[in-house]
């Protein structure tokens, strides 16, 4: 276990901020540093995060936006797809809210939530797959949805 948390903790320093966009990586991230044991280290690291969303305009706020929510243009849901998130506190409510009415309003017909992440159609019907779940969890989260 130590050469796997060393190894991590090695990956924040490697990669520093080049996929705080990425929504994909920063919830592992949060999850490791939610649970690790050297929470010191922890917490500077997700107020890195929390510094570096708010200072450097990674959320898409363009509702009209085709890719809003989607990858390289996350909203505020992706950073915190519950109210336990580690990064919750960074958005308002009123933010928050928006992106939960626009979430739901990009809910396809057939159920689905589209992507435009995968390198064919056939990936991205698997990726929409999870988008889908990811979405669902999000609203459940929120208390949109019940099971």
């Amino acid at each position: 276990m130590r050469k796997a948390e060393q190894f991590v903790w090695n990956e924040f320093e490697r990669i520093q901020d080049k996929h705080i966009f990425c929504y994909l990586c920063v919830p592992r991230w949060l999850t490791f540093l939610t649970y690790t044991k050297s929470q010191d280290k922890a917490k500077k690291i997700i107020e890195k995060i929390k510094n570096y969303l708010l200072e450097n305009n990674v959320i898409c706020k363009d509702k009209t936006d085709e890719g809003w929510g989607l990858y390289g243009k996350p909203n505020c849901l992706n950073y915190a797809p519950s109210p336990i998130s580690s990064l919750f506190s960074i958005f308002t409510k009123e933010a928050l809210e928006a992106d939960l009415k626009e979430l739901i309003n990009r809910q396809k017909e057939d159920g689905r939530w589209d992507t435009w992440y995968g390198i064919s159609e056939g990936t991205k019907l698997e990726w929409a797959g999870i988008q889908t779940l990811w979405a669902l969890k999000t609203l459940k989260n929120y208390h949109k949805i019940v099971p």
